[in-house]
């Protein structure tokens, strides 16, 4: 399944504003990269995903549709797939969109 264009609109509306950000296309799906770091993005199973502390791993998971992200049976701590569910409201999206641009601010810019 190809990702959600209507959650691709609203997770531009809450970025709009954010600065040095851009849109790339991965994982079949949108990234959004702030500071040259990915910070969240669509997948193609129309989930999000965020990118958060590793430390923060077993809390963000905690949390109702999300799990952790894996690639090639390789886990990627801090790397959060939310479900559609763990989205469909504006405020959650805003929450974990929040929860990834802390974390981007505390890196340090690419150029």
């Amino acid at each position: 399944m190809p990702y959600d264009a209507a959650l691709l609109a609203r997770a531009r509306e809450v970025l709009a504003g954010t600065q040095d950000m851009t849109e790339k296309r991965m994982f079949g799906g949108v990234a959004f990269m702030v500071r040259g770091h990915m910070a969240c993005g669509l997948m193609s199973d129309g989930g999000f995903m965020v990118r958060v502390a590793a430390a923060r791993t077993a809390e963000m998971v905690s949390r109702p549709h999300a799990r952790v992200m894996e690639q090639k049976s390789r886990v990627m701590p801090g790397f959060i797939l939310i479900t559609p569910e763990g989205v469909a409201d504006d405020d959650a999206l805003r929450g974990w969109i929040d929860d990834a641009l802390a974390y981007n601010a505390t890196l340090a810019a690419k150029p």
